[in-house]
């Protein structure tokens, strides 16, 4: 990342299930590149100087709520990512994505978007 930076790359994108073991019939996600790239913006404090993207919506767990976008989910993925980014407030990611539709929540599912993360762009 500091090469990337470097090199004026400025966009880092990642995810709640990047990282780890991976399969395509997997059953939870682990995290390892939010805490990846956590480590890197506490080491380096660039935070303002990058946008960070991260997305949600694959399983991070074995659990019915552990997955897809229902707002249970989706209130417990984005405090997940912000510990593993280590990021808070005003500092947090400028883009939370989920992954895919998900056509088991009934709309207007974006309403339960977190109170505390309103200034998301949630796409």
């Amino acid at each position: 990342m500091d090469a990337a930076f470097e090199a004026g790359i400025n966009f880092f994108d990642t995810a709640d299930v990047y990282g780890g073991p991976q399969s395509p019939d997997m059953k939870k996600g682990y995290g390892v590149s939010e805490e990846t790239v956590g480590r890197w913006l506490q080491r380096t404090g660039r935070r303002d100087d990058i946008v960070l993207a991260t997305k949600v919506y694959q399983p991070m767990g074995l659990g019915p709520n552990d997955r897809r976008l229902s707002a249970y989910h989706l209130r417990r993925a984005c405090k997940a990512s912000l510990r593993r980014l280590h990021t808070r407030g005003e500092r947090s990611p400028s883009r939370y994505r989920g992954l895919a539709p998900d056509r088991t929540v009934v709309p207007p599912c974006w309403g339960a978007q977190p109170a505390h993360r309103r200034d998301v762009m949630w796409t």
